[in-house]
């Protein structure tokens, strides 16, 4: 897990760096961020680069999350991930949407 974090924030500063003709006019990041400073390192990027910030939250149970796997990742895992996650503290200038489960 640690290895496909690693490689989806290489990519994304690799992209949100770029310019001219080949910088993209918008970047998404789907990932589970769970902490604030996980979620930092794509703001400090973002910004430096002149992108807009929009985070959008899934606010679902551990039981949709297992539900919804297609990883393969364990339960207890998923688990231990509901329990790590942080309330995101979105910094001013970014937008954040919650989207809770019916």
């Amino acid at each position: 897990l640690g290895q496909a974090h690693f490689i989806c924030f290489r990519d994304f500063k690799l992209y949100a760096e770029q310019e001219g003709d080949h910088r993209p006019s918008f970047l998404i990041v789907d990932n589970t961020n769970l902490t604030n400073k996980e979620c930092s390192q794509y703001v400090r990027v973002a910004k430096n680069n002149g992108f807009d910030i929009v985070f959008i939250t899934l606010g679902i149970s551990p039981e949709t999350s297992i539900a919804r796997n297609i990883h393969g990742v364990s339960k207890e895992t998923i688990d231990n991930m509901h329990k790590k996650m942080q309330t995101f503290k979105c910094p001013e200038d970014c937008t954040h949407y919650i989207i809770k489960e019916n």
